[in-house]
Protein backbone atom coordinates (compact mmCIF):
# COMPACT_ATOMS: atom_id res chain seq x y z
CA UNK A 1 0.00 0.00 0.00
CA UNK A 2 1.46 3.46 -1.05
CA UNK A 3 0.47 6.28 0.95
CA UNK A 4 1.12 10.25 -0.10
CA UNK A 5 -0.01 13.07 1.71
CA UNK A 6 0.91 16.32 -0.54
CA UNK A 7 -0.42 19.86 -0.84
CA UNK A 8 -3.27 20.51 -2.43
CA UNK A 9 -3.37 22.25 -5.75
CA UNK A 10 -6.53 24.62 -7.50
CA UNK A 11 -6.67 21.54 -9.61
CA UNK A 12 -8.19 19.86 -6.91
CA UNK A 13 -10.71 21.92 -5.94
CA UNK A 14 -13.56 20.18 -8.32
CA UNK A 15 -12.38 16.92 -6.36
CA UNK A 16 -12.35 18.04 -2.64
CA UNK A 17 -15.86 19.27 -3.45
CA UNK A 18 -16.92 16.71 -4.79
CA UNK A 19 -15.59 14.29 -1.66
CA UNK A 20 -16.98 17.28 0.95
CA UNK A 21 -20.61 16.89 -0.51
CA UNK A 22 -20.81 12.95 -0.56
CA UNK A 23 -18.91 12.88 3.20
CA UNK A 24 -22.13 15.29 4.17
CA UNK A 25 -24.54 12.91 1.84
CA UNK A 26 -27.24 11.76 4.23
CA UNK A 27 -24.89 12.40 7.75
CA UNK A 28 -24.95 16.58 7.94
CA UNK A 29 -28.41 18.60 7.89
CA UNK A 30 -29.66 19.45 4.55
CA UNK A 31 -28.80 23.16 5.29
CA UNK A 32 -25.17 22.93 6.14
CA UNK A 33 -23.52 24.75 3.44
CA UNK A 34 -20.85 21.71 2.86
CA UNK A 35 -23.93 20.16 0.76
CA UNK A 36 -23.59 23.12 -1.73
CA UNK A 37 -19.91 23.30 -1.64
CA UNK A 38 -18.07 24.34 -5.24
CA UNK A 39 -14.44 24.35 -6.65
CA UNK A 40 -15.02 27.80 -6.82
CA UNK A 41 -15.22 28.08 -3.19
CA UNK A 42 -12.72 25.10 -2.55
CA UNK A 43 -10.15 27.45 -4.60
CA UNK A 44 -10.86 30.30 -2.14
CA UNK A 45 -10.49 28.04 0.82
CA UNK A 46 -7.20 27.08 -0.32
CA UNK A 47 -5.95 30.26 -1.32
CA UNK A 48 -6.79 31.58 2.21
CA UNK A 49 -4.77 28.41 4.02
CA UNK A 50 -3.71 25.84 1.93
CA UNK A 51 -4.96 21.67 2.51
CA UNK A 52 -3.54 18.52 2.10
CA UNK A 53 -4.71 15.55 -0.47
CA UNK A 54 -3.85 12.28 1.05
CA UNK A 55 -3.36 9.14 -1.95
CA UNK A 56 -3.83 6.27 -1.57
CA UNK A 57 -1.81 3.76 -4.67
CA UNK A 58 -2.60 6.85 -6.58
CA UNK A 59 -6.48 7.43 -5.41
CA UNK A 60 -7.74 10.16 -3.99
CA UNK A 61 -8.26 9.06 -0.16
CA UNK A 62 -11.68 9.66 1.71
CA UNK A 63 -10.69 11.94 4.76
CA UNK A 64 -10.93 8.51 7.04
CA UNK A 65 -7.51 8.03 7.40
CA UNK A 66 -6.24 8.41 11.01
CA UNK A 67 -8.70 10.98 11.91
CA UNK A 68 -9.18 11.35 15.47
CA UNK A 69 -12.33 13.31 17.07
CA UNK A 70 -11.11 16.97 18.45
CA UNK A 71 -13.77 17.82 21.51
CA UNK A 72 -12.09 21.02 22.58
CA UNK A 73 -12.14 22.55 18.46
CA UNK A 74 -15.12 24.04 17.45
CA UNK A 75 -15.86 24.54 13.95
CA UNK A 76 -15.99 28.07 12.92
CA UNK A 77 -18.60 28.28 10.44
CA UNK A 78 -21.28 26.44 12.61
CA UNK A 79 -24.73 27.07 11.91
CA UNK A 80 -26.42 28.61 15.39
CA UNK A 81 -29.65 27.54 14.72
CA UNK A 82 -28.17 23.54 14.45
CA UNK A 83 -26.46 20.87 16.89
CA UNK A 84 -22.32 22.05 16.77
CA UNK A 85 -20.73 19.37 14.41
CA UNK A 86 -17.86 17.19 15.22
CA UNK A 87 -14.25 18.19 14.58
CA UNK A 88 -11.59 16.02 13.82
CA UNK A 89 -8.34 15.98 12.83
CA UNK A 90 -5.30 13.88 11.47
CA UNK A 91 -1.48 14.50 12.64
CA UNK A 92 0.78 14.35 9.73
CA UNK A 93 3.59 12.19 10.13
CA UNK A 94 6.83 12.08 8.52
Amino acid sequence: MNIVVREARADDARLMAELTRAAWASKVNVTSSGHRETAVQVTEHLRAGGGFVLELDGAHGRAAYEFELVAELEYSHANPLEAAPLVMRRRLKQ
